[in-house]
């Protein structure tokens, strides 16, 4: 298995949806671009209110793309890119180095080989677009 702990920041996959599976390491986060997390909100403005805005929450969470550069040897992303060819949606964690995880599901939506390191040969680096469906755990 390789060793990526010089990256801080790991992508884990698993066959089971949120925090509760079992997760295999699968590359190194080389760069992270988040989505933002938002959450829509509606004027109920009324005549009680009068002109002014009163908004309430929509109750509609939206998370934007994320995009992200992994690390990876060998054929450790290969069910992700199977994945995404078939429309299938993958079961992420995030590993950061201050201790929090967040787990997600996603669809990839785009997968673009980058150029290679010749530093370190064995590793392989990919950029990659997930769009989070359902539910995001941040513990």
């Amino acid at each position: 298995m390789t060793d990526y702990t010089n990256y801080g920041n790991l992508l884990y996959t698993s066959t089971t949806s949120g925090s509760a599976g079992t997760f295999t390491l699968v590359a190194g986060v080389v760069k992270l671009e988040p989505g933002a997390v938002k959450v829509a909100t509606v004027d109920a403005r009324n005549h009680g209110s009068g002109k002014y805005p009163s908004k309430i929450s929509g109750c509609v969470v939206e998370i934007d793309d994320f995009k992200a550069t992994l690390s990876y040897s060998g054929s450790s992303l290969d069910s992700m890119y199977t994945d995404m060819i078939n429309g299938t949606a993958e079961h992420f964690k995030l590993a950061f180095t201050n201790g929090k995880n967040w787990y997600f599901d996603a669809l990839l939506s785009e997968w673009a080989a980058e150029s290679a390191d010749a530093q370190s040969p064995e590793l392989l680096q990919v950029s990659i677009s997930m769009e989070p469906t359902g539910t995001m755990i941040i513990a």
